[in-house]
């Protein structure tokens, strides 16, 4: 591994560190531990955008830092009912902060998932396959909570048949410029072992790899006016190590379209190969105006993201918010993103490799997709008479998204979208019938 690598990684978490001991200390000084003043009307929050994955690999449920004497809970499902790709994956998770002394804290979760995936001749597959995961994950970490700012340095360990993953985070939330802009500030980075024995292996193996991966995260949240306010998320992604998936293999035609299928040379059918590094970001700017009279908000979105592989993409979205009695609120929500391919990325490899890299990967490809999401939530605060004798807060939201991704959308003739591709080069393309992903989320917050 290249040693500037971790030292830029090294470099990068001791200004992140250095970063939240500043503005904690700066906390220190303004506020009384557990008091976090509303800069807007709490149940009208941004949504934390995913700025770098394609929209059906976005998580519904995100947690941040928990302060001491407060709970989370979540079960999210997805799935994705095609005919040429099927998934179902659940998961589950509950996390605790405790107070242990002043401004410091404990956090702690566990989290359980399954994921089943089954393929059914995608392009460059020599054989239908399905893989199943189960993956317990616990973590732990340290929140330090002054009333303006909190930060958690935390560790995630998450474990399957085939990967063990080691996650060490730091997190850091607060006020900056009086109560009117918030600042976050998100690092993490992923050691991800990954083992598995020629007999589970449909494509090649074994496999015995190791892949880093470091995560950056900033957003800056502005409220302009008493109606209006701004958040700008700004991400950036390195990844370094065997970035292909091992399951997958790819049909490298060295013939034209119209030579017969018994010439010499032969199809080659070879393991996907990606390039063992890559750099990603993006962004997101999104602006709510509030409607105190009839307790609405409406939001827009416009994000944007590259990477060295030559993979841009675009989205835009749009919200509204409705508080349609004191503790309920309802959602919706609509957003479009485009990309294009990876610079290797072909969907028939008629003249062989590119750059000796091959990708059967849809998410390489180029696409469309919409997504439509609609929300509820419940938050009700007791005050001076605790539910239970127990609970000052609870609030509970229900998400459900839909999103379609168009892989034919620029024609089964293009060499640039995902098509299923037969196993003999004179046979046509089809279309690839799969894309539909179905999500529900249900989770549970409240404090002590």
């Amino acid at each position: 591994m290249d040693s500037n690598f971790f030292h830029r990684s090294s470099r990068s978490i001791a200004f992140l560190l250095l970063a939240g001991l500043v503005t904690s200390s700066h906390g220190c000084r303004s506020r009384q531990p557990g008091h976090h003043p509303p800069i807007f009307d709490p149940t009208m929050q941004f949504e934390v955008p995913e700025t770098i994955s394609p929209p059906y690999q976005h998580k519904i449920s995100s947690v941040g830092p928990l302060p001491p004497g407060s709970f989370h809970l979540h079960v999210d499902s997805s799935s994705e009912p095609g005919f040429d790709a099927r998934a179902n994956q659940l998961q589950s998770y509950a996390q605790v902060g405790i107070g242990l002394f002043d401004m410091l804290g404990l956090e702690a979760g566990f989290g359980y998932e399954i994921d089943n995936q089954f393929v059914a001749r995608k392009d460059g597959i020599s054989q239908h396959f399905k893989v199943t995961h189960h993956a317990s994950a616990p973590q732990i970490g340290v929140v330090m909570d002054d009333g303006v700012s909190i930060m958690r340095l935390g560790y995630r360990y998450l474990s399957t048949w085939d990967t063990t993953l080691h996650e060490p985070k730091f997190d850091i939330k607060t006020n900056i410029l009086g109560d009117d802009t918030t600042l976050e500030i998100g690092y993490r980075h992923n050691r991800i072992r990954l083992q598995i024995p020629l007999s589970r292996m449909p494509a090649a193996g074994p496999i015995d790899e190791v892949n880093q991966l470091d995560d950056f995260r900033l957003a800056i949240e502005q409220s302009l006016t008493s109606d209006w306010r701004i958040r700008v998320d700004l991400a950036g992604r390195i990844e370094q190590g065997f970035l292909q998936n091992p399951y997958r293999s790819v049909t490298l035609w060295p013939l034209a379209p119209d030579t017969p299928p018994d010439a010499d040379p032969p199809t080659r059918l070879e393991a996907e190969k990606h390039p063992s590094n890559r750099v990603r970001w993006g962004g997101k700017l999104q602006i709510q105006r509030w409607v105190d009279a009839i307790s609405s908000a409406l939001e827009l979105g416009i994000g944007h993201g590259s990477g060295s592989w030559g993979v841009d993409h675009s989205a835009a979205s749009v919200r509204y918010l409705l508080r349609i009695a004191d503790p309920f609120t309802i959602s919706i929500a609509a957003g479009i993103y485009h990309q294009t391919r990876a610079d290797f990325y072909r969907d028939a490899y008629w003249s062989g490799p590119v750059k000796s890299n091959w990708s059967a990967d849809r998410d390489l490809s180029s696409f469309l997709a919409k997504s439509f999401q609609f929300g509820f939530l419940w938050t009700n605060f007791f005050g001076s008479d605790p539910l239970l004798g127990l609970l000052k807060r609870v609030s509970m939201r229900c998400t459900g998204r839909i999103i379609q991704s168009d892989f034919n959308w620029s024609g089964a003739g293009d060499n640039h979208a995902f098509t299923d591709l037969p196993f003999t080069p004179n046979q046509e393309l089809r279309g690839y019938e799969a894309g539909l992903v179905i999500q529900f989320g249900l989770a549970v917050e409240g404090g002590f």
